[in-house]
């Protein structure tokens, strides 16, 4: 018979106990994201958003507010897939605004994502809620009322990954890395994707959302206080399979 010593009983204590925090860390996820610099794209299979490549022209389900309302335009020169990609732009002292409504299956985890290039961005300045650029996400339940997510605050760090709850929006920090270390997002940058992934039936849950499910997901881009140019393309949204 193996005789099992205490070196190897207090060995196996330890990966034992290594692989259940490893596996509680990934369990206690329920928003996931990243943001990665990127030269070429391709949207994935299963993209429920028509036309997120930008083949088709601005899809239907972007809708623009503040200065973008009017400066926008599909740009046929600069883009990474499809026919184009969608343009905005404002000036000093003016704001835009880009919002994405999906409608979801509040039984699955979902994917979302897209890819974006700036010009000229000025860094952000005061309270980082309002000035720079920031992307945003809005839990909607089945009772159409937008979720407030204050009671995020006090979960775990490792439950949103460092996205920022507040009222009902969870926001993207202030700085971020793009491969040169944490600052706020300013300057001019070539293509970098940016990917959320939600656990939507963990966060009805936990948000206790009218008709106990999430119907849909808002996406926004927001900016404040800088003249800016940017390039947003392969939007898209698809559910995964556990």
């Amino acid at each position: 018979m193996k005789t099992v010593t205490r070196k190897t009983l207090v060995s196996s204590v330890i990966v034992v106990a290594m692989l259940w925090l490893l596996g509680s860390t990934t369990a206690l996820a329920k928003m996931e994201w990243s943001i990665t610099p990127v030269h070429e794209f391709t949207v994935p299979p299963g993209n429920i958003i028509k036309g997120g490549d930008m083949s088709e022209g601005i899809p239907d389900i972007v809708k623009f507010g503040y200065a973008w309302v009017d400066n926008h335009e599909l740009d046929t020169v600069t883009f990474l897939t499809g026919n184009g990609s969608m343009l905005v732009w404002h000036y000093m002292n003016e704001q835009g605004r880009i919002l994405f409504d999906v409608p979801v299956d509040g039984d699955k985890k979902y994917k979302f994502g897209f890819v974006v290039k700036t010009e000229s961005l000025m860094p952000g300045t005061g309270r980082p809620a309002r000035y720079g650029m920031r992307w945003g996400i809005y839990l909607k339940d089945g009772q159409g009322a937008f979720l407030n997510v204050n009671s995020l605050k006090t979960k775990p760090v490792d439950y949103l990954n460092g996205l920022v709850p507040s009222g009902s929006v969870i926001r993207t920090p202030s700085e971020i890395d793009l491969g040169d270390g944490l600052k706020p997002l300013a300057g001019t940058h070539d293509w970098f994707h940016l990917e959320l992934v939600l656990d939507l039936p963990a966060l009805a849950a936990d948000l206790t959302a009218g008709s106990g499910r999430i119907t849909a997901v808002r996406l926004e881009q927001l900016l404040s206080e800088s003249p800016i140019k940017i390039w947003v393309d392969c939007i898209y949204a698809l559910p995964l399979e556990e």
